[in-house]
């Protein structure tokens, strides 16, 4: 069991909504719980798998452990611990090998699974991109927590994609983007906001950080050109420097920094058919937005954060002037084990620095 006292993490796992008991608990060798917003987040335990007294394989066989069986793992500190993943079991794979103690991977993916497997084709007519992913999450047995895409669309076909693949990629056109969090569907801005609620600091928990800024990629004007079939006549919508929103009110945004650095712009220019001006407007500033966050990327790892969450931003401390300041983390892996104890990595992009 991978516990002890104040000063070292704690580990909870419910099963079906019951705490896994003890004797079970006692074998949990590791725990591993990667996530990132493109990909279903997944939870792996290795456990032990040999009972001495019986001399029979302890948990490879255990109904605990089912197909399907739903795992709440949480992670943190004595009397301070989060609910880090909600999930479904999909693979059990024992080791066997001759002169070890067997083991077990237990090894499963968070709700949004559900939401990868098939593949469907699909019409809807006169409808908001957020109406149809509060559908699609009721349909699915998750809460819609999901923010008002505004614009009405007066068709959106779904070609033989999964409803992630779909909601997905109706998402990121307007700037938004859709996950799913324990039992909740969430679609909304992929920048709620501008302010970080957590931060962490190179001087307290982050253990190595490593960013990168370049301008290679960024933009600082998008042209969405259409054809409006009810007014025949042209659509022409743009996004251009400023509108952006950054992450840091005393920072310059990558867009502005190229110019700054370089006295030109790079305008990208789409052409999309059929698209009302309201759509075409949310789809320039998405691609803008998009393309400004690539501006500062980085890695880094630090003692477990169990609040550590994709999507996240957060204020990291210590890094210099130009470095440090509010990123958006785009993965974690949270891992805990006997011989490092608890640690978070985790990944993050930045609009904006100094």
């Amino acid at each position: 069991m991978i516990t002890a006292n104040d000063s070292v993490a704690d580990l909870r796992i419910r099963i079906n909504g019951r705490d896994l008991p003890l004797s079970i608990l006692t074998d949990v060798r590791s725990v591993s719980i990667q996530e990132d917003r493109q990909n279903a987040a997944m939870f792996s335990l290795s456990l032990h798998n040999w009972n001495e007294t019986r001399l029979a394989y302890s948990w490879s066989d255990s109904p605990f452990f089912g197909l399907g069986v739903q795992v709440e793992i949480w992670l943190g500190y004595l009397n301070a611990l989060d609910k880090v993943i909600t999930g479904e079991i999909t693979t059990i794979a024992p080791s066997f090998q001759a002169g070890s103690l067997p083991i077990v991977e237990i090894r499963g993916y968070d709700l949004s699974h559900r939401l990868r497997q098939e593949r469907k084709t699909k019409a809807y007519k006169l409808v908001k991109i957020s109406d149809i992913a509060r559908q699609i999450a009721v349909d699915a047995g998750l809460v819609p927590r999901v923010k008002d895409s505004k614009n009405r669309h007066d068709y959106v076909m779904q070609r033989q994609q999964t409803d992630m693949e779909f909601l997905q990629k109706q998402a990121a056109k307007i700037g938004f983007e859709v996950y799913v969090r324990h039992k909740e569907l969430f679609f909304e801005p992929a920048l709620p906001s501008q302010t970080a609620t957590r931060s962490l600091s190179l001087e307290k928990e982050i253990i190595d950080f490593s960013p990168s800024l370049t301008v290679q990629g960024q933009v600082d004007k998008v042209i969405v050109q259409s054809w409006d079939v009810k007014e025949k006549k042209a659509i022409t919508a743009q996004a251009a420097i400023g509108d952006e929103q950054k992450l840091g009110a005393t920072t310059r945004s990558g867009p502005q920094q190229m110019r700054r650095a370089f006295g030109h712009s790079q305008t990208l220019t789409l052409n999309l058919p059929f698209v009302s001006k309201a759509e075409a407007d949310q789809i320039a500033l998405g691609h803008l937005q998009e393309s400004a966050l690539n501006f500062i990327t980085g890695s880094g790892s630090c003692y477990g954060r169990s609040w550590l969450h994709a999507g996240l931003l957060i204020n990291i401390k210590g890094a210099g002037k130009r470095f440090s300041g509010i990123y958006k983390v785009t993965a974690t892996t949270h891992t805990l084990n006997g011989s490092e104890g608890y640690r978070t990595s985790f990944q993050v992009e930045g609009n904006a620095s100094i």
